[in-house]
This record gives structure tokens, sequence and C-alpha cells, in this order.
């Protein structure tokens, strides 16, 4: 019997502001592949799961089926296919996972699309690689590298997961530093295929080639024109994050922090974030960076520098939409928390 697990997946794993949706939009635009827009799933259900699981409670299952539906749709780009919980539940095992549940989503979306493989670009799936080596056997991760001296760029300028630049490298260095110890993981190691997104841009055939080889389908030219699509079109007008998507690959869309950060900054960020930005195959500017001291003065001087960056301004739309899905997030830690009981 075929299960939900046994069918064929990609996984992109990555910090955000690397490029993933870039890359989610260029494989999505084959002709076999399907993907949902990200849902926020794995941030805001993984816990629940495991809650229960370490209380050792029943399973709200037809509550959680009720969020994750509300998780697809509570999104500037909404899911254009979703189950009905009736469904989702004819789906799953008699003890569903976190994973089971995410499967079943993911498989009725490319189910619906026409596609063979469902692919899965989210939040937060950086932190699982050891869970879907172990829970998917036909699964191909993708680890997209970005210097994360661009990301925390990147983050401060959208005001999006960092408001300095020291948090960042840090969110960047945490997450890689995960990504590489579960590489050790041989489990792992063995479905992954780690593009940087500097080579990615700069010749992207090149990397696509050898990537669609490794998942077992054939490279299609048409993916190099994935901005025509009208998916990636309406996705790119839906946010201001995701404006660039509807443009060809900008090749020289690199070294953003040279411009953005002086050289102190740059310092301190490469004092953080050296090691791994080293061992990922960045060089430094700073090989013997001064150690980080993290008294409040400097402290402030880079908040303050990185406030007074004009951040990318949201739509009204969207400034409210964040506001239901930090709703919607809380409503999930409140369930988190019930899982321990009275």
């Amino acid at each position: 019997m075929i299960t939900l697990r046994d069918q064929p997946a990609i996984f992109i794993l990555a910090s955000e502001r690397s490029g993933t949706n870039l890359l989610r939009s260029i494989l999505s635009s084959h002709s076999k592949i399907s993907s949902p827009p990200p849902s926020g799933m794995v941030v805001g259900l993984h816990p629940v799961f495991e809650a229960f699981k370490r209380a050792g409670a029943p399973l709200p299952l037809e509550k959680i089926i009720s969020y994750a539906n509300e998780l697809t749709q509570t999104h500037m780009n909404k899911w254009v296919h979703c189950p009905e919980p009736d469904e989702v539940l004819a789906a799953l095992p008699v003890a569903p996972t976190f994973w089971d549940l995410f499967a079943a989503y993911n498989l009725y979306f490319s189910e619906k699309s026409g596609g063979e493989i469902w692919l899965s670009k989210e939040p937060g799936l950086i932190g699982h690689a050891v869970e879907i080596a172990a829970t998917f056997p036909n699964a191909h991760v993708v680890h997209l590298v970005r210097d994360g001296r661009d990301v925390a760029v990147s983050m401060v300028r959208k005001r999006h997961y960092a408001n300095t630049m020291r948090q960042g490298i840090a969110r960047w260095t945490r997450e890689q530093e995960k990504m590489l110890d579960a590489l050790k993981d041989s489990r792992v190691s063995d479905i992954t295929h780690t593009i940087r997104y500097e080579d990615l841009t700069a010749s992207p055939e090149a990397v696509l080639r050898p990537l669609m080889t490794r998942v077992g389908l054939e490279f299609e030219a048409s993916q190099l024109e994935y901005y025509s699509s009208s998916e990636t079109i309406k996705h790119s007008q839906s946010s201001i994050f995701w404006k660039e998507l509807a443009q060809p690959i900008k090749a020289d869309n690199s070294q953003k922090y040279l411009k953005e950060m002086d050289a102190r900054e740059l310092e301190y960020v490469e004092a953080e974030g050296g090691a791994v930005l080293k061992q990922l195959g960045y060089e430094l500017h700073n090989p013997n960076p001064r150690p980080i001291r993290l008294h409040e003065k400097l402290g402030e001087k880079l908040r303050e520098k990185a406030d007074s960056r004009p951040p990318d301004a949201m739509s009204a739309e969207e400034v409210e939409q964040r506001k239901k899905l930090g709703t919607l997030f809380g409503e999930l830690n409140s369930l988190v928390k019930s899982a321990k009981g009275p």
C-alpha cells in the first residue's frame, strides 16, 4: 500500500530572504512539479503536534485541520486547491503525525494541479531536515544557501525577521549551523543537493540541470521563463516581498551588503557569522575581526542605524493580512499551551 509519506516530494530548505520564492517559481514551472504557496503550517502546526505528543494528550485533530485550512487562506497568495476537512481525515492514518497532515495537504494540491511531484517551500523547514529524511523515503532536499550578509540586509530592508544586521546574521547563522549539523546524518546528506543563490543567479541553467537530474526529472527550458507564467505574475503582485518574481533572473543580485553596511558594521556581522560564512564558501573582508562586544552603546548604535533605513512599504491590505496571521499564530500558541491541561 502506498502511503502519503511514500509519494515523491521536494523540500526547499533555506533561511528566509535567500531566494526561496525564486527557486520555488523555477522548479514549479516544470510540467511535473506542483507547489502551493507557503502557508505557515510548519511554524504554526508542528509545535501543536509536538506539544500534545509530549503531554500524552489526545490530539484535537478536527480543530487542527480547521486551523490548517485557515492557514492556507490567511495569506496574500492563497491556495487555489484546499481539501475539505472530511477529505483530510479520510486520507490520514489512524495516529497521524504533523508530517502526515502536511503531506496530505501538499499531495492534494499537487494532484488537483496535475503534478506528479509535490514541492514545498515553507518557513521553518530548515530546522527539520532530519525529520524529513526519516519520514519521507522518496524525498529530495534542496539546501539553498545565500550569503548571510545579503540575507541580513534583505531582512532589515523588509523589516521582516530582523530589525538589525546583528539580528539578521545571528538568525542566518543559527539556521545554517543547524542544517550543517543535520548534513552529518547520512540520511540527510544522501537526499540533499546544496546550491548557492549566487551560482543560481549567475548561471541558472548550469545549476538547474544537475539539480533536476538529482530529483529524477529532465530540465525543461521553460523553467527559465518562470517569470512569464500567470501564477508567478499573480504571486509577484500580491506582496512587496515578491515584486521581483515577475522579472528575469538578475545575475548581479549579490553583495548588496557592501553598500548597506559601513566598515565597522560589516566587521561586526562577520565576527558573528564568519565561521559559517567561510564553511559555506564565502570570503570574509575581515579575516580576523575584532571580538564582538555586546555592550549597550554599540547595540543601540546598530539599532538606530537599522531604524534609519527606509523599509519597502507594504500595502494596507498586506498589513491587515499580517495582523490576521499574527492573531492566528496567537491562537495556535494558546493551543500548544492547552496541551498541558489546566
